[in-house]
Parts: structure tokens; sequence; C-alpha cells
């Protein structure tokens, strides 16, 4: 019992040391971003000029798409440091820790899909700016994030029946 606790207290110091490094982290991205020859790494399609040479409105939709992917990794930040330190209090069995699993689990579903539509969207509309010379279909899904979100959300489930069956079995004399 003592060793899960301090890989939970481990874990909390973890995910802090993750919140003071994220000015870092996030200048980091957003520099290769806007430095980078690919709107995105996945997107070929917009291979060949950095986003710094992009119009204005070019820029600022690529900003917008840099702006989003990074609050989404933000907010799914919180939601496991929130969960993280939820099961650090001892609060493993309960409904605001089921309830967290649910937003976490969403989050990591729907955010592919998002994230191709949101692509597909900026890229076609970088290509009829004229900030990129051609544009093609990108199809590829994140399916790491679509299985993680699953696994969360079967753990979920298992931890809402374990629940259901210790209250049952506080009930049996």
């Amino acid at each position: 019992m003592k060793s899960e606790a301090g890989i939970l207290k481990f874990l909390d110091k973890a995910f802090w040391a993750v919140w003071i490094a994220l000015p870092f982290l996030i200048g980091v991205r957003v520099y290769f971003g806007v430095t980078s020859t690919h709107f995105n790494a996945g997107a070929g399609a917009c291979a060949g000029i950095p986003i710094i040479d992009f119009s204005l409105q070019g820029k600022i939709l690529a900003g917008v798409f840099i702006g989003v992917n990074v609050v989404l990794y933000l907010i799914l930040l919180g939601c496991m440091h929130s969960l993280i330190r939820q099961f650090s209090r001892g609060s493993l069995f309960v409904e605001a820790t089921l309830n967290s699993m649910v937003r976490i689990s969403v989050l990591l579903l729907a955010w592919p899909f998002f994230q191709l539509i949101f692509l597909n969207l900026t890229s076609y509309v970088l290509f009829v700016l004229g900030d990129v010379s051609d544009w093609k279909l990108q199809y590829s899904l994140d399916l790491s994030l679509i299985t993680s979100g699953m696994v969360i959300l079967a753990l979920r489930l298992v931890m809402s029946q374990a629940i259901k069956l210790h209250q049952d079995a506080q009930y049996t004399i």
C-alpha cells in the first residue's frame, strides 16, 4: 500500500514538473510549427513553405490550428492530473473519479476525429488562400489515442461494477 501511495505522489510531482515546464514546451511546439516546412508532421499536403511565409490570413489560421491543439493537450493534461490527485488522496472508487475517467476517455476518443477534420479544413483553406501549392485529403487517424480512450472507458466500467459490488456487499448481512 505504501508503494502505491509513493508512486501516486511521484506522479503528482511529475505532473507539477510538467506544468512548470509547460511554457517552454509550448514555446518549442509553436517555434517548430512556425518554422517547419510542414504545416503538420503528418500533412504532406502543406509541405514546402513554413508558416512564417504564409499570408496574414494563413498565419492566423495556422496559429489557430496550433493553438487549438495546444489547448486540447492542456485539457487532457489537466484531466489526467486531476485524476492522479484524486487517486493520491485515496478517492479511488468514487463518482468523481468515474466522471474524470469519462472526460478523459471521451477526449481521447473524439480528439483524433476532430483533429483530422480540422487539419483537412485548415489545409484546404490554406490552399484556397494560395499559401500552399496543392491539397490532398488526409485520412489517417491516431489509433493509439482511440485505443487509449477505449481502455480508460473499459477501466471506468470495471471500476463502476466494483463500486456496485462493494455497495451490495455492505448491505448483505
